[in-house]
């Protein structure tokens, strides 16, 4: 396994050491364990009670997504008395205004399921979600926050 994998883990991301977990194979959380269990003695871990038998609510498949970085040229096609408008629900999106500018300049990295929010807010101003185009796009493992 690649170790440059887990080089983009948060500090401090919650882990899995659940060997018994019939999930465990194909979680990255656990795979991130397996990674740093020699590294570090103490970090944030799922516990058993996170299982049930409809499986785990902690469970990240450990696989990789298309994760994006940036959006400076994202409104840079769209008519200008729909950009301020389309700003304004991305920024909402984000929850505020320096976090905004935190992922539009690319600091942190846009998750598969904020990609697909933007795409609807074009699709919702009349615009092909399609064209929707990010800074930077790449194949990798996605660590959301814990």
């Amino acid at each position: 396994m690649e170790n440059n994998i887990f080089s983009k883990m948060p500090v401090n991301w919650t882990v899995c050491m659940q060997a018994d977990c019939p999930l465990h194979g194909g979680c990255l959380r656990y795979q991130a364990f397996e990674h740093i269990k020699t590294l570090y003695s103490r970090q944030s871990c799922v516990l058993p009670s996170a299982r049930d038998e409809k499986g785990c609510r902690y469970h990240i498949p450990f696989v990789k997504v298309q994760v994006a970085w940036g959006m400076r040229e994202l409104l840079s096609d769209i008519k200008k008395s729909d950009a301020r408008q389309m700003r304004a629900h991305i920024k909402a999106l984000f929850r505020s205004h320096s976090t905004y500018y935190r992922y539009y300049n690319g600091h942190y990295s846009i998750s598969p399921r904020q990609q697909q929010a933007i795409r609807r807010i074009f699709k919702s101003f009349g615009y092909d979600p399609d064209c929707v185009r990010f800074d930077r796009v790449e194949r990798n493992y996605f660590f959301p926050q814990s």
